[in-house]
């Protein structure tokens, strides 16, 4: 992970009063358990006027 991106959320959760930390480590632990979703782009093709499947 970036460094830099680490370094600001600390920074600004430092200024947060506890019961928003609380609120974004609920949203990470959220965020880490969760899987991605999305429909492959071989599907999305169908919606494209170049469709090389055709």
């Amino acid at each position: 992970m970036d460094t830099p991106i680490l370094d600001k959320l600390i920074e600004q959760l430092k200024i947060m009063p506890q019961d928003l930390q609380w609120r974004v480590l609920e949203f990470a632990r959220a965020l880490a358990s969760s899987t991605i979703q999305g429909v492959p782009g071989r599907q999305l093709l169908t919606f494209c006027r170049f469709n090389p499947t055709r």
